[in-house]
């Protein structure tokens, strides 16, 4: 079983090309379980 977790948040620039380049890692990496830390509502 593979688990990942993600801290995403950081900082507001560039959001929507980080948004992409952290679906793309987590596609990449695979997990069966996945954990998102600092994440925003809208």
């Amino acid at each position: 079983m593979r688990i990942a977790t993600f801290n995403i948040w950081n900082k507001q620039v560039m959001w929507k090309d980080r948004l992409i380049a952290i679906c793309e890692e987590i596609k990449k990496v695979n997990p069966d379980i996945i954990s998102l830390q600092e994440v925003m509502a809208y």
